[in-house]
């Protein structure tokens, strides 16, 4: 489905379908933010509750936890809305 991180490919490499016509912009950056802002709060929580770290250091490791989930999850969210608009058959128009 993708051609590099982030790159939809023009066309299956199955099917034929032509993957670049469907357009999903901003979608899957939102959603990303949403569940990992969603994520972010009981773990910064229980993370000082319970093992009461330095603050820079619980900012060190909720850093390293929040890119990589944002870096894992927004190629799983953008196949995912590229599946959605395949499936009801959403594809861009031109302006």
């Amino acid at each position: 489905m993708f051609t590099g991180y982030l790159a939809v490919s023009h066309r299956c490499a199955i099917c034929q379908e032509p993957l670049s016509d469907y357009k999903t912009a901003d979608l899957p950056a939102l959603f990303t933010i949403l569940v990992v802002g969603i994520l972010l709060v009981p773990v910064l929580w229980v993370g000082f509750a319970v093992f009461r770290p330095d603050p820079l250091v619980l900012f060190g490791y909720i850093g390293v936890f929040m890119v990589t989930l944002t870096l894992v999850m927004l190629r799983l969210v953008k196949g995912a809305n590229v599946g959605y608009f395949w499936a009801i058959d959403e594809k861009d128009r031109g302006a």
